[in-house]
């Protein structure tokens, strides 16, 4: 009995310390998050990586404040990362992986906003995004009262492990690159009616 007590006593033990070692392994901890502030972006925007030979704009491991109650930090954010790629002559990629998203995302107000006829094509892109978006059925060889505006991400969209709080709208946008997403949490509605992917995505374990 003496043996069988303190047996039990060893592997109480040793569950215990196996629960405070995983515990505190950082591979199972929520990742740390540094706060997106005006600062931040700007030196980002100033800064960003080459990731696959495309410029990336790295905004991820960060902690994103949409909300309406940062509203002016939200219409900075947008403002000055669509400037930002609107000015590029090339494709910039968004790396968002392992952020978190307070408040509402609206795609359309990252991505390059383009209307789908031939004459009203932003020169910004090049001839081989230009023939990829003629592709698409709702384009429109003439001007017309019924051609749509969408917003076109030219580089790739990486979103593995992102944790959306709020609604996400990515409505009416068209990927010409990967769109990784792999890992992602929504946490409210999302919003992808009248997508387009130039190429395959993956949708695995997103939730």
């Amino acid at each position: 009995m003496f043996l069988a007590a303190k047996w039990y006593k060893c592997l109480v033990l040793a569950i215990l310390m196996a629960i405070a070692f995983w515990g505190s392994s950082p591979s199972w901890a929520a990742p740390e998050r540094a706060s997106l502030t005006l600062q931040v972006l700007q030196e980002r925007l100033n800064s960003p990586v080459i990731r696959e030979g495309i410029t990336t704009l790295d905004l991820s491991q960060l902690s994103i404040d949409l909300s309406g109650n940062n509203a002016e930090f939200r219409d900075q954010f947008y403002q000055q990362i669509q400037t930002y790629l609107n000015r590029s002559k090339q494709p910039v990629g968004l790396d968002f992986s392992q952020s978190q998203i307070q408040g509402d995302i609206n795609a359309s107000r990252l991505g390059l906003p383009t209307p789908l006829s031939k004459g009203a094509l932003p020169v910004l892109l090049t001839a081989a995004e230009q023939q990829q978006i003629e592709q698409d059925i709702q384009f429109f060889s003439q001007a017309g009262e019924q051609i749509k505006t969408i917003a076109v991400f030219r580089g790739p969209l990486k979103l593995q492990g992102t944790n959306f709080l709020g609604n996400v709208d990515f409505s009416k946008s068209f990927f010409l690159q990967r769109l990784e997403i792999t890992n992602a949490n929504f946490e409210q509605n999302s919003n992808w009616s009248e997508s387009r992917f130039g190429r395959s995505t993956d949708f695995t374990r997103s939730v």
